[in-house]
């Protein structure tokens, strides 16, 4: 931008110089004394276009869309912490360095993926060990962005731009913590259902400590775990296939108890109501006579019984 100015001004300059020295000439009469001639006069108006131009150009400072713009000044005693340059186009000092961070969300990724992740000339996932001592790799991802009412903080104590953050804290950072979460767990945690209760640790570790320095963390992503060794991975399959076996056997004794016992339930059941029929009928024995008569076909009119005390009924 300075150069830009400096030679636009520099040329209109020059262009100027040229326009004075033709109404010199012009207005020229015998007897006057000498004027400066076209070269001199041209290369002044430029050297004095070009200084202007710098001047201006070194002052201009433009902010682009979804940033934020932090000023150093040296006469004024350094960073200016007060002062968030927002969007648009602005005038500063000459003597003014400045810097500008994108408030949009960043995306770091370390994977072993080539050309996946930040690092994309090399497998960039994150060896851990598990409290057994067992390495595991894992691909991680963190999506977090600059807070921009302390962006004058972020030049003081982490970097000049997004990548030195990145860099200098978000990468080392997110990498120790991993490596702390993930040695309290076993191998089989990692690799099976205890996979987000390790997201949800690392997210709650790490959201203060980003706060802390001017950053909002948005997300954590554990996007893939890999064994550091074949053998582990081939042994935890095992392990976990013959865990499913115990469980679908339990679940199978677990309803062959249950059906054994409804049916000793029913059996019970129906030996006391049979008991208690027997009682019945041994303190009454008209009402087998009763039951015999209900039972017989609904056309029969008449029916005679002998009665227990003799004779016919």
């Amino acid at each position: 931008m300075s150069v830009f100015l400096a030679l636009l001004l520099g040329a209109l300059g020059a262009w100027s110089g040229w326009g004075a020295y033709k109404r010199e000439l012009e207005e020229n009469r015998p007897g006057q004394p000498n004027k400066p001639g076209l070269p001199t006069i041209m290369v002044g108006r430029a050297i004095a276009g070009i200084f202007i131009g710098a001047v201006l150009g070194l002052s201009c400072f433009t902010v682009p869309a979804a940033s934020v713009g932090v000023l150093y000044n040296p006469i004024a005693g350094g960073i200016q912490h007060n002062v968030v340059v927002t969007e648009g186009f602005h005038l500063v000092s000459p003597f003014t360095s400045r810097t500008i961070y994108s408030v949009q969300v960043q995306n770091y990724t370390m994977s072993h993926v080539q050309g996946e992740g930040n690092k994309q000339v090399i497998e960039d996932w994150i060896l851990c060990q598990t409290n057994e001592g067992l390495g595991v790799y894992i691909d991680l991802t963190v999506l977090y962005k600059v807070d921009k009412t302390r962006a004058p903080e972020l030049w003081a104590n982490l970097g000049q731009s997004n990548d030195e953050i990145a860099k200098v804290f978000v990468r080392p950072i997110v990498r120790e913590k991993l490596r702390m979460v993930v040695a309290q767990y076993s191998i089989s945690d990692v690799y099976g259902g205890n996979r987000g209760s390790i997201q949800v640790e690392i997210d709650d570790l790490l959201r203060p400590i980003f706060e802390l320095n001017g950053i909002q963390l948005n997300d954590v992503q554990l996007r893939d775990v890999t064994y550091a060794y074949d053998a582990f991975k081939n042994a935890i399959t095992e392990k976990q296939a013959a865990q499913q076996d115990i469980q679908a056997e339990r679940r199978r004794l677990e309803k062959a108890t249950f059906e054994r016992a409804t049916k000793i339930n029913d059996a019970q059941g129906d030996y006391n109501k049979m008991k208690v029929k027997a009682q019945a009928l041994k303190e009454n024995p008209d009402f087998v006579q009763f039951e015999m008569a209900r039972t017989l076909a609904p056309r029969v009119k008449n029916i005679y019984m002998e009665t227990p005390y003799g004779g016919v009924k």
